[in-house]
């Protein structure tokens, strides 16, 4: 993998032009917060973050999290130093959070499986007495995306960092269709 990356950084240096590359940081209104999967395409939301030559082409930042789950630090900063106004939560369709949940079970055995003892343990104080559900609320794990992008917008809308102001969506991206609902 470490070859891969330098291989590719190599030839991302042959074809952006140093003067256009982003290095002065700008306030930036808006932001997604996404899946970390590669399914998304940020495309499917208008975003093209960069072109050929490195120059950015967007001003939307975006946040890839497990399951588009906002993370509450970069949301803080986002919204208090980068100048964030809006932000769209996108879920997708076949999302692994909605497997997670699914398959607990499993994650629960491959974990028993390739943890030491001591860090089985640790796990198992952080989930407390009924572990499956516990660990699926930790995980965010949820079955229906629909439903989780709107619990995932009202937790944002009434985290106490959040301003009133700030405008707060949800979509979810259909995979087989690629359209945003």
């Amino acid at each position: 993998m470490a070859l891969i990356i330098c291989e590719a950084n190599a030839q991302f240096q042959q074809r952006v032009e140093p003067e256009t590359m982003p290095v002065k940081r700008q306030p930036c209104p808006n932001a997604i917060v996404t899946c970390m999967d590669p399914w998304i395409n940020v495309e499917t939301a208008g975003i093209r973050p960069f072109n050929a030559k490195g120059e950015i082409q967007s001003q939307v930042r975006t946040i890839g999290t497990l399951g588009g789950m906002g993370d509450s630090r970069s949301l803080a900063v986002g919204i208090h130093l980068a100048g964030f106004k809006t932000v769209a939560v996108i879920m997708y369709t076949d999302c692994g959070c909605a497997l997670a949940h699914q398959k607990i079970d499993t994650i629960i055995e491959n974990m028993k499986k390739s943890l030491p003892a001591i860090e089985w343990e640790a796990v198992k104080r952080l989930s407390g007495e009924s572990l499956p559900e516990n660990l699926i609320e930790w995980l965010h794990a949820f079955q229906d995306p629909h439903q989780a992008v709107q619990e995932e917008v009202a937790a944002i809308t009434r985290s106490p960092f959040t301003p009133e102001s700030l405008a707060v969506q949800g979509r979810v991206y259909d995979l087989a269709s690629g359209r945003l609902d």
